[in-house]
């Protein structure tokens, strides 16, 4: 039995990754995958991938906002979904149609209510990368009146970037799969 396990191409030779950072609060983590070797690193964080997102303040989240029915438009990189605004719809109700959608394809909206009795609509892509930022569109002048021209870009989506030994790294992701091969990199923080 001992010399069976001692058989395997995998038994001898294992690489081990040792990584010098706080513990506590690390900057990355590594895993290592088949075809790895020997190497050494110098790796700095220079950025994380952020998603876009967008804010909007509206006078009320229950306060009818659509007197006719439309249509959102969600699109992200490559990723789009169409929601369908019903008459009589709210901010509450919008957000419901827009978070329970079928297609959404990982964006988030959520409203929070202000201390000056106002609503503040916040939507995060859920889509990270560099020319992958949010773009919203209503399909009748209403919903472009009522809601999109009401919404601002406070954050544009950003790959992640990293410095492996002085060479620029980049990933849609905080994920670095295959940069260098057999590592898996995921980046926590700067």
């Amino acid at each position: 039995t001992t010399l069976q396990a001692m058989s395997k191409d995998d038994a001898f030779n294992k690489r081990a990754i040792n990584i010098t950072q706080d513990k506590d609060n690390p900057v990355f983590k590594v895993e290592s995958k088949s075809g790895s070797s020997n190497g050494q690193y110098d790796i700095t964080v220079e950025k994380l991938a952020k998603t876009s997102k967008f804010d909007g303040t509206f006078d009320s989240s229950t306060t009818p906002l659509i007197t006719q029915e439309g249509t959102l438009t969600f699109k992200a990189g490559d990723k789009t979904f169409d929601v369908d605004v019903k008459a009589g719809d709210s901010l509450q109700s919008i957000r419901k149609r827009i978070n329970n959608d079928a297609d959404n394809f990982g964006l988030s909206v959520n409203i929070m209510n202000t201390s000056d009795g106002k609503s503040k609509l916040v939507i995060d892509s859920g889509i990270s990368g560099s020319g992958k930022d949010l773009q919203i569109t209503g399909n009748t002048t209403e919903l472009t009146d009522n809601f999109t021209s009401k919404l601002s870009k406070t954050q544009s989506a950003q790959d992640a970037q990293i410095k492996v030994d002085g060479n620029t790294l980049t990933s849609a992701t905080n994920t670095f799969d295959g940069n260098i091969v057999g590592l898996k990199l995921t980046v926590l923080r700067e």
